[in-house]
């Protein structure tokens, strides 16, 4: 989640790019291989105790305020994010949600999503895209 420094400090970055970037751990929990991982980014060591395939009420609130989408109103920085659509690590709806609030606030951002891929983007072709398009995100920021 250190991904989104730009929320802790607005003014410092000129462009940020995402890979399938956890935004929202209460989203996440329910729909992730490894709801187990969510815990422990909430509760440290002691999540192993908490862990649950239901969470409760309140345990979702935490988990949404220890999420970068609980600091979004913050956040100026231009976002790409591109993101896996077989991703079940960090499935596509936690990027997508965050891109599109960004987007609702006016914050220049761009979502590519690779249909083929997995959290790794690892295939080839989307590698090669991704780092092209973050190269072409950046050029376009950094000669502001």
């Amino acid at each position: 989640m250190g991904i989104f420094l730009g929320m802790q400090a607005p003014e410092t970055f000129v462009a940020a790019a995402a890979r399938n970037p956890v935004c929202n751990l209460q989203l996440m929990v329910g729909t992730t291989d490894i709801p187990d991982w969510c815990f422990l980014e909430v509760y440290g060591k002691e999540g192993k105790n908490c862990f649950t395939e239901s969470p409760l009420a309140d345990t979702l609130t935490q988990f949404y305020q220890k999420s970068p989408i609980s600091h979004i109103s913050k956040v100026k920085t231009p976002t790409l994010f591109l993101l896996g659509a077989k991703d079940l690590r960090v499935p596509v709806s936690n990027g997508l949600q965050y891109a599109r609030a960004l987007k609702e606030r006016g914050v220049d951002t761009k979502i590519i999503v690779f249909p083929e891929d997995i959290h790794g983007l690892d295939k080839p072709q989307s590698d090669f895209e991704s780092f092209l398009n973050i190269g072409v995100w950046f050029k376009k920021y950094m000669s502001k």
